[in-house]
C-alpha cells in the first residue's frame, strides 16, 4: 500500500470530501464506456450499443450471454443449461479478449482469463453497455474484442419497493425484491434475488463424460448501493455486488493414471462472484470533475469430484482477487474534453489444487483521452501505458475521426492497438501428469492492430449503421510442445489471426411498433493455416419486432447463426440454426403485471458445443410488482 498512486488516492479522497463546487451533474442520457467521459450517444465515434432495463425485463429466463448475443457483433456458446460455463465472443475475438466491468470494477478469473457470465443474474442489472472493437487504450489488457460494462440496479425516485417472482420449464422458479430511492441528499438501493432450475443433462451421448442425470443450478444474489451528496457537486458512495451459484456438471472422474474412471458421480461446483467499492465524485470547478474509486472483486470457484480409487469427494479451489484503484479527472475546455487517469490493479490467485510458482502481479497505468467537435468534424484520441510486473511497460493508443455529412448522416474512421496478457494458467501451471500440460513463463502478450470505418444515418425515429473492421492479432497464445518437457504440451506464441467483417444494424420506431435488426458477416481465420477459428459463425443475425399496446406489450425475437467448426482442424461442423422467442406483459392493475416468455418457440435442436445439450422449447410465467 505504499505505491505512489495509492498515496495520491488518499490525498485526493480527503480533498474530495471537503472541497465544494457549484454545478450539478448533467442528467442527459449518455454513454460512458465508449470514452470513459459521459458522452451523448449521438456524439460517440465508437461502435457501442446499450441494453436498457426494459430490454432486460423482456429477456425473461434468458441468461446474460443469451441476451448479449442479441447485440450486433456478439456470439456466444455454452456447455449445457443454466449455470454451465458460458463464453462470449465480440467481433470474432476469443472469450479472453473481452473486458467485463461491474460498476466500474473488473470481474474475471486471472487463471482462466474469462468472466463467468453464467453467474451474473439479469435481475441485478440496470443497464449494459457493449463496446465493440479493441480498446486497450482506455481499458488496458484483454480488450482486444471489446468491453462489456454492467451497471447494477439503482433508483432515483421516492423510496419504493418492487418485486418479481415466476416459474418455468425444467422445474425453474425465481424471484427478486428491490427497494430503493432518494431521501433528501441520500440515494440508496438494495436488490436480492434467487434462481433454481432443475435443468437437463449438460452432456449427450456424444460426450465421453455423458451422464443422463439432470444437472440443476441454484443461485443467490445481492446488490446494494448508497450515495450521499455531501455538498453541491460532491458525492461519496459505496457499491456491492454478490452472486453465489451452484451448478452440477458431467465429467469423467479418473485416477491420475486414468486406469480407474467413473461417470456416475454427480459432480458440482460452487462459484462466488463479488465486487465492492467506495468512490468519491467531485466537481471542484465548473469545468473539472474528479472521481476516485477503490475496491476489490473476487472470483472464487470450488469444483467437487470423486476420487474413484479412494471413493472420497474432494474440492479443488481456484480464487482470483483483484484490488483496484482508479483516479480519473474530466476537464472541459473550449478546445474539447480531456480525460486523465491513474490506475492500479493488483491480481492475486490462490488454489489448494495447484501450486503456482508466481501467484500475483500488479499493473500501474496512466491513461489520457481527448474528445473534440469542430463544426462538422469530431475527434477522439486515447493513449495508455501499463507497467506490468511480469512484462514491463506496454503502451496502446487509438485515434477516431468523424465527419457530419448532413444533419442525419455521419461517417467515421478509427484505428487502435490492444493486447492480451497471458493468464496464470498459461504462465505458471505446474507439471501436470493428468493433463500432460505445463505453463510457459516466457510467453509474450498477444498484440492486436485494428482499423475500421462506419457510416451512420440517424433522424431520431430511424437509425441505420454499417461498420467494417479489420483486426489483426499477433503472437496468438496456443498449445504446442516446443519448450515443453518430453511428452508434454505447453502454451506458446504462434502465428496470428485476422478478424474482419461487416455489421449492418437497423432500428426504427413507427407508431406503437419498434423494429430492431442486425446482421454480421465475420471472417475469423488463423493466418498461418487459413482455417477458421472455432465456434465463430461467418454469419449471425438478430431481429426483434415489438408492439406497445398501452396496458400490454409483446415482442418476437429471432436469433440466427450460421454453421461453425468445433475443432481447430475444421473437420467437425456444427450446423446453423435459428431460434424464435416471444414475450409479453399485461397490466393487471396499476401496480401488478403478468409477464411471460417462450424461448425456442419451435423447439429447434441445435448445438453450441459438440457433446453438450441446449435448451428445448421452454416457458416462463411470472408476476411483477412495480408501484407507480
Amino acid at each position: 500500500m505504499h505505491h505512489p498512486l495509492v498515496r495520491t488516492a488518499l490525498a485526493a479522497i480527503i480533498a474530495n470530501t471537503f472541497v465544494a463546487a457549484a454545478l450539478a451533474d448533467d442528467e442527459a442520457a449518455v454513454v460512458v464506456t465508449a470514452s470513459r467521459i459521459p458522452t451523448r450517444a449521438s456524439e460517440v465515434l465508437s461502435d457501442v450499443s446499450v441494453i436498457t432495463r426494459d430490454q432486460i425485463e423482456q429477456a425473461g429466463q434468458s441468461t446474460l450471454a443469451e441476451l448479449l448475443q442479441t447485440q450486433p457483433g456478439v456470439q456466444m456458446w455454452a456447455n449445457g443449461g443454466p449455470g454451465s460455463a458460458e463464453s462470449v465472443s465480440i467481433r470474432g475475438g476469443s472469450p479472453q479478449h473481452t473486458v467485463v466491468l461491474v460498476d466500474g470494477q473488473r470481474l474475471s478469473s486471472a487463471t482462466l482469463g474469462t468472466t463467468a457470465f453464467e453467474n451474473i443474474p439479469l435481475n441485478q442489472i440496470e443497464r449494459i453497455e457493449v463496446l465493440r472493437g479493441p480498446d486497450s487504450a482506455l481499458y488496458g489488457a484483454d480488450a482486444i474484442g471489446g468491453v462489456i460494462q454492467i451497471f447494477t440496479r439503482k433508483s432515483t425516485d421516492a423510496p419504493h419497493a418492487s418485486a418479481e417472482f415466476g416459474v418455468g420449464s425444467y422445474g425453474t422458479d425465481s424471484g427478486n425484491a428491490n427497494y430503493g430511492g432518494a431521501v433528501n441528499d441520500t440515494n440508496f438501493n438494495i436488490n436480492a434475488g434467487y434462481l433454481h432450475s432443475g435443468s437437463f443433462s449438460a452432456t449427450n451421448a456424444a460426450n465421453p463424460a455423458f451422464n443422463p442425470d439432470r444437472d440443476p443450478y441454484d443461485n443467490r444474489n445481492l446488490s446494494a448501493r448508497v450515495a450521499q451528496h455531501v455538498a453541491p457537486g460532491h458525492e461519496i458512495g459505496a457499491e456491492i455486488f454478490y452472486s453465489d451459484g451452484t451448478t452440477h456438471y458431467d465429467a469423467s472422474n479418473c485416477d491420475p493414471t486414468y486406469t480407474v474412471c467413473t461417470n456416475n458421480f454427480d459432480n458440482y461446483l460452487t462459484q462466488t462472484l463479488s465486487s465492492y467499492s467506495v468512490y468519491a465524485r467531485d466537481r471542484f470547478l465548473p469545468n473539472w470533475t474528479s472521481q476516485l474509486r477503490v475496491g476489490r472483486s473476487e472470483d472464487d470457484m470450488v469444483s467437487y469430484s470423486l476420487d474413484p480409487v479412494a471413493n472420497t469427494v474432494g474440492g479443488q479451489r481456484f480464487r482470483t482477487m483483484q484490488d483496484q484503484f482508479s483516479w480519473q479527472n474530466d476537464i472541459v475546455t473550449a478546445a474539447g474534453k480531456l480525460m486523465l487517469a491513474a490506475e492500479r490493479r493488483a491480481e492475486n490467485v490462490d488454489s489448494n489444487a495447484v501450486a503456482f510458482t508466481v501467484g500475483e502481479r500488479t499493473t500501474d497505468s496512466l491513461v489520457a483521452g481527448y474528445q473534440a467537435h469542430f463544426g462538422r468534424h469530431s475527434l477522439q484520441v486515447d493513449a495508455r501505458d501499463d507497467d506490468i510486473s511480469q512484462f514491463g511497460s506496454h503502451s496502446t493508443g487509438s485515434l477516431a475521426y468523424g465527419y457530419q455529412i448532413a444533419s442525419a448522416w455521419r461517417a467515421s474512421l478509427s484505428a487502435g492497438t490492444a493486447y492480451r496478457a497471458p493468464t496464470f494458467d498459461d504462465l505458471y501451471w505446474p507439471v501436470d501428469y493428468s493433463s500432460f500440460y505445463v505453463g510457459n513463463p516466457n510467453l509474450r502478450p498477444e498484440r492486436a492492430r485494428n482499423k475500421e470505418a462506419s457510416v451512420v444515418y440517424d433522424d431520431g425515429d430511424r437509425r441505420v449503421s454499417l461498420t467494417h473492421f479489420e483486426n489483426r492479432v499477433a503472437d496468438l497464445i496456443n498449445f504446442g510442445n516446443a519448450a515443453a518437457p518430453a511428452g508434454f504440451f505447453t502454451s506458446i506464441n504462434v502465428g496470428s489471426a485476422m478478424l474482419k467483417g461487416d455489421t449492418l444494424a437497423y432500428e426504427e420506431t413507427f407508431g406503437r411498433w419498434k423494429l430492431r435488426t442486425a446482421y454480421d458477416y465475420l471472417s475469423a481465420k488463423d493466418m498461418d493455416s487459413g482455417l477458421y477459428l472455432i465456434r465463430r459463425a461467418k454469419e449471425h443475425g438478430t431481429a426483434e419486432l415489438r408492439y406497445d399496446g398501452g396496458r400490454w406489450d409483446a415482442g418476437v425475437q429471432l436469433v440466427a447463426t450460421g454453421p461453425r467448426f468445433d475443432d481447430v482442424a475444421n473437420t467437425q461442423t456444427m450446423g446453423g440454426f435459428g431460434l424464435v422467442n416471444i414475450d409479453g406483459k399485461m397490466a393487471l392493475s396499476p401496480e401488478w403485471s403478468l409477464v411471460g416468455r417462450v424461448n425456442n418457440l419451435f423447439d429447434k435442436r441445435y448445438e453450441l458445443v459438440q457433446g453438450f445439450n441446449t435448451p428445448s422449447a421452454n416457458l416462463y410465467v411470472g408476476f411483477r410488482y412495480t408501484p407507480k
